[in-house]
């Protein structure tokens, strides 16, 4: 099942799918006891007659977006739950490899590797939404996810608020650069703000009303709040220089390298500086940057 509609990706590695697992393999027949189960946001529903356990077949239909979609249209699938889905999918493939096997024995030392020879046992809550527009399933997503923080630069997204970073920030950057919360990339946008933030005069005045210089050492202190506190209106002037403050940004830091004599085998650092583009653009001799008001 996609996992579009959800504030963030399932991670197999936290503690609350381990603890599922757990469930899975020794008290099957209680994780429905211990589980919130799973919330679906479907285009639409249908019963088709009865099981084979005399319940019912549901078949669901799931509208995803395409390409062209993707950062307007959130899609179907699981709004909640990820992690639950996640757990018991991976406990269904340990449990479908053990019936494949000629011989099954079950193992009871306690300290042995989990087979979930029982898994049949289990059962889990499953909740089906149709009919909800975009906006609620945003708001769906939020306010569900809540058990496990969820962290801000993910909600937003949800919401849309980072689209205007999207269109500008370069394609050969998308992999480098995590929207949600889950997502295994070296970066996140939390780092594209922070950067943004640097040189935008209206986060960070020059000089305010009475003078006085307002300093963006928060973007390295206290970036939390910077995303806390986004607003579209305050970065569109700026968001179209995107790819130039990532190019400023190597060229500093090349130059003072250069400047410092610093390479990976001598200075601070014993590994190589990682930028977000993820590679060395060719930097001029020599760097002017000048700050408008």
């Amino acid at each position: 099942l996609p996992l579009d509609p959800n504030a963030r990706l399932a991670n197999e590695k936290r503690s609350t799918v381990k603890s599922m697992l757990d469930t899975l393999a020794k008290d099957p027949e209680e994780f429905i006891f211990y589980n919130n189960g799973i919330l679906i946001v479907a285009y639409s529903i249908k019963i088709n007659g009865s099981g084979s356990s005399g319940g019912f077949n549901v078949e669901l239909k799931l509208v995803s977006p395409d390409e062209q979609q993707e950062d307007k249209f959130i899609g179907n699938g699981i709004v909640n739950g990820g992690h639950t889905y996640t757990a018991i999918m991976k406990a269904l493939e340990a449990y479908e490899k053990l019936q494949s096997q000629p011989y099954k024995t079950k193992t009871k030392s306690e300290t042995a590797k989990a087979n979930y020879s029982e898994l049949e046992k289990a059962s889990v809550q499953i909740f089906v939404l149709v009919n909800v527009n975009q906006e609620d399933i945003a708001n769906i997503s939020r306010y569900r996810n809540t058990s496990e923080k969820v962290e801000e630069f993910s909600l937003k997204n949800l919401a849309g608020e980072w689209d205007i970073i999207k269109k500008y920030l370069p394609l050969e950057y998308e992999s480098n650069v995590a929207f949600r919360d889950g997502e295994n990339k070296p970066y996140d946008v939390t780092d594209l703000i922070r950067r943004l933030a640097c040189i935008n005069n209206k986060v960070y005045p020059w000089r305010s009303g009475d003078g006085s210089q307002k300093n963006p050492s928060a973007t390295c202190t206290s970036y939390g709040r910077l995303v806390k506190n986004w607003k579209k209106d305050d970065f569109e002037e700026i968001v179209p220089l995107l790819k130039d403050i990532l190019y400023i940004e190597e060229c500093i830091r090349s130059e003072y390298d250069q400047t410092k004599r610093i390479s990976k085998f001598n200075g601070v650092e014993k590994n190589s500086y990682k930028f977000i583009t993820l590679v060395s653009l060719p930097c001029s001799n020599s760097l002017i940057i000048t700050r408008y008001d």
